[in-house]
């Protein structure tokens, strides 16, 4: 039994207990949704069903594979014996054991003696079960209602069910009473009252009393929406209403709903529109008949396309090659490779002239001729003239626009606000643009007035109301109205940040505040600001601690430096390494050789080549006992490694796994530790809790929930609970991707889905996945030559 299924049933929930231990997995994430052939429950007729039971947990017996139920409390309401627990609803629940599923309730009471081999969702109140090939229906206290007298049985629709005796169909009521003899070969469920019926390979309609409507006579029938019925006789169509009455006769070859109102109709290739009565709008002459837009039809004819409204009226001639829908009631017309636009009622807006007509925003439309763009509104006023190599949208009601690689503005009302002359235009900041002249920069505002002349190398963005600019390798700071706040005399400078800017000159560092004192002199030749007003600084190979307005903190004393926590730094004195809060008072001695900081309350620490652990005020957690230890990117544990073996403890130092192994990697998954022991791969979770003992010659990273294993040189498929989901027969074996994996045997390789199917045939040289293709799953080589192969494994012509 794969996990899958059972953890599907509890996605809401964050604990599954395994052998009475607890293990954290916070919604895990096994929801990839399973095609037809990969079913992980066929007897249950759903893929699976999701309650919130805020009282059970579901449990897991890890040796077994068997599943059981837990309170919240942890007592056992359901023995970790079965294979599949299924929740009808709150009350009832389903537990399979060797195929047969057993009825309890939430408390774990069994509410029937009997098994069933199947059981369906309750629908009206019932729920369809079988035994030995009969079938019933049960109520949701599971009482047999109905008895297994049927060889088939379906939910209830409409109050109404289809069952099946002796290859006879008909349906029955919740109360069990015969509504519709059992005389029919296939059944379809109600809708709206009515459902088609065969007998033979004839079809009709009954009614939920089990009335013919329709006689069983026709090849063919079919409820349509608005109360409307389409029979087929011999390869012809016609349509009735819900009474039997005709409104078209059996004659066309193909009926098609058009809109609420019209119906189109198809006789010998050519088509038309009736009304819901039968009525004929437009003859059937027409080549094609499409919906365009809101009432309006496109018909065409040799190609050749026009437009009617719903009443059949004409509003553009069948004479143009193209029509397209460009909103707010245009229409495009295109005549030999030029177009112009129309309204809804066929007046001209634009003439057929142009080579190109985009929508251009909700107001404008943007028009081509010989290359170059123009602008007209939507009343076909000329905005812009069309003269433009581009244009685009700017900001705030400006228009962008192009002519030789020089670019300018004008506004919406076409108005220039920038000559065309500017090697590049950009949005630059809460209504600034920055312009180009031959690579050197300057700003403007909306309306075209100079805020900074076009001289400088490079703008910065504004921070805290100021930007710094760059003229000939220095830097100086402006501000919003271009007023020079700090000149040209710095050989760097970096953004304001909590009212000062790092500057620099030479090979010094300091700082300046926003009028351009400098706060901390230009001195210094490291610095690092920090939160809480603390800038570090280095000077002659010496470190001291600044507060934000130059006073110095701590002297300009020690060797080396390390923020380990939001208000510690570690600092290194005559090779000692201690912890200093952010007043300078010490508070963890100098008596490491190392130290660094792994969480917020953890700290590694050296002594005599050994590694250990203390808390953030020097308290030993761990003694220095180990030989390497790595802060790992798996969330919340630290590995440690002593004699050459591996293991871990958890955030707070606590030994979770003694150091037995030879190695230890994440497996790509939040709480899935991949070890190494004698040369063999096993799987622990972060609690340090055995998954899977070491026993493969490698296992791969998860993808989704699913890893590649190998054994002896060959290959299969485990998944979180080290579970094998894929036999171990595969030669070769890529990761899962898309739903499938690749893998080869003897010699040949195809894919297989989650399910274990062979989906792909074993005929191909090589695979290969198509990681950044949306359309192709895999390139597959045979004989020096590929094809591309999709989402479901099959070839793409």
């Amino acid at each position: 039994m794969k996990h899958t299924f059972a953890l599907l049933l509890f996605m809401t929930f964050a604990l599954i207990y395994s052998q009475n231990n607890t293990i954290k997995i916070d919604n895990l994430l096994i929801t990839r949704k399973y095609g037809e052939d990969q079913k992980v429950n066929s007897d249950v007729e759903n893929d699976y069903f999701i309650v919130d039971i805020s009282s059970l947990r579901e449990y897991s017996d890890n040796i077994d594979e068997k599943y059981g139920l837990k309170d919240i409390a942890g007592k056992e309401i359901v023995p970790a014996i079965y294979d599949k627990i299924y929740f009808l609803t709150k009350n009832l629940i389903a537990l399979n054991k060797e195929n047969q599923w057993k009825l309890v309730d939430a408390q774990g009471k069994e509410l029937s003696p009997v098994t069933y081999d199947k059981i369906q969702d309750f629908s009206n109140g019932l729920a369809a079960v079988s035994k030995s090939n009969k079938w019933g229906y049960i109520d949701t206290t599971a009482n047999e209602v109905i008895p297994l007298i049927y060889d088939k049985a379906e939910k209830f629709n409409e109050n109404l069910a289809v069952v099946t005796k002796k290859g006879k169909s008909g349906y029955i009521n919740t109360s069990n009473k015969l509504i519709v003899p059992l005389v029919y070969n296939s059944t379809i469920k109600f809708t709206g009252g009515l459902a088609p019926v065969s007998k033979g390979k004839k079809w009709g309609i009954i009614d939920s009393l089990g009335k013919e409507i329709f006689p069983v006579k026709y090849d063919e029938i079919e409820i349509l929406e608005e109360r409307l019925i389409q029979v087929g006789i011999n390869g012809r169509r016609g349509i009735f209403d819900r009474t039997g009455e005709e409104i078209l006769p059996v004659i066309y070859d193909y009926i098609r709903i058009l809109n609420k109102s019209l119906i189109k109709i198809g006789i010998n290739g050519k088509w038309g529109i009736v009304d819901r009565s039968g009525k004929e709008i437009l003859p059937v002459k027409y080549d094609g008949i499409n919906n365009l837009d809101k009432g309006l039809i496109q018909v065409y004819i040799n190609w050749k396309f026009g437009i009617v409204d719903s009443a059949g009226k004409e509003i553009l001639p069948v004479k143009y090659d193209g029509l397209n829908n460009l909103d707010k009631g245009l229409i495009q017309v295109g005549i030999n490779g030029k177009w112009g636009i129309v309204d809804r009622t066929g007046k001209e807006i634009l003439p057929v002239k142009y080579d190109g007509i985009n929508n251009f925003d909700e107001e404008f439309i943007q028009v081509e001729i010989n290359g170059k763009w123009g602008i007209v509104d939507r009343a076909g006023k000329e905005i812009l003239p069309v003269i433009y190599d581009y244009i685009y949208n700017l900001i705030e009601g400006l228009i962008h626009v192009e002519i030789n690689r020089k670019w300018g503005i004008v506004d919406r009302s076409g108005k220039e606000i920038l000559p065309v002359k500017y090697g590049g235009i950009n949005n630059f900041d809460e209504g600034l643009i920055q312009v180009d002249i031959n690579g050197k920069l300057g700003i403007v505002d909306t309306s075209g007035e100079e805020i900074l002349p076009v001289i400088y190398d490079k703008i910065s963005d504004f921070k805290e109301g100021l930007a710094y600019v760059i003229k000939d390798n220095q830097y100086g700071f402006m501000d919003r109205s271009g007023k020079e706040i700090v000149p040209l005399s710095y050989d760097y400078a970096s953004f304001f940040q909590d009212g000062l800017a790092l500057v620099k000159k030479g090979k010094k560092l300091g700082y300046i505040d926003s009028l351009g004192k400098e706060i901390i002199p230009v001195i210094y030749n490291e610095t690092h600001k920090y939160a809480k007003g603390i800038i570090i600084v280095k000077k002659e190979d010496k470190w001291g601690v600044l507060d934000n307005t130059g006073k110095e903190v701590t002297p300009l004393s020690y060797d080396n430096f390390n923020k380990v926590s939001y208000n510690l730094l570690a600092v290194k004195k005559e090779d000692k390494w201690g912890v200093l809060d952010y007043t300078g008072k010490k508070v963890i001695s100098f008596i490491y050789n190392d130290l660094y900081e792994i969480s917020y309350n953890l700290l590694a620490v050296k002594k005599q080549d050994k590694w250990g652990f203390i808390d953030n005020m020097g308290k030993e957690i761990t003694p220095c006992q180990y030989d390497r230890i790595y802060a790992s990117e798996i969330e919340g544990i630290v590995i440690v490694c002593k004699d050459e073996k591996y293991g871990f403890l958890d955030n707070s130092g606590k030994e979770v796994v003694a150091c037995k192994y030879d190695d230890i990697s994440k497996c790509v998954y939040k709480n899935r530790i991949r070890v190494k022991k004698d040369m063999y791969y096993g799987l622990l979770d972060s609690d340090g809790k055995e998954i899977l003992p070491c026993i493969y010659n490698e296992i791969g990273d998860f993808t989704g929930a699913v890893a590649r294993v190998n054994k002896y040189g060959k290959y299969g498929y485990i998944d979180l609970y080290g579970q094998i989901i894929i036999p171990i027969v595969y030669d070769a074996g890529l990761h899962f991707y898309g739903g499938l994996a690749a893998v080869s045997k003897q010699g040949k390789w195809g894919a297989i889905s989650l399910a274990g199917k062979e989906t792909v045939p074993f005929i191909y040289d090589k695979i290969e996945y198509c990681k950044y293709d949306i359309n192709n799953w895999a390139k597959a080589y045979k004989k020096n030559k590929y094809i591309f192969l999709d989402r479901f494994g099959r070839e793409n012509k």
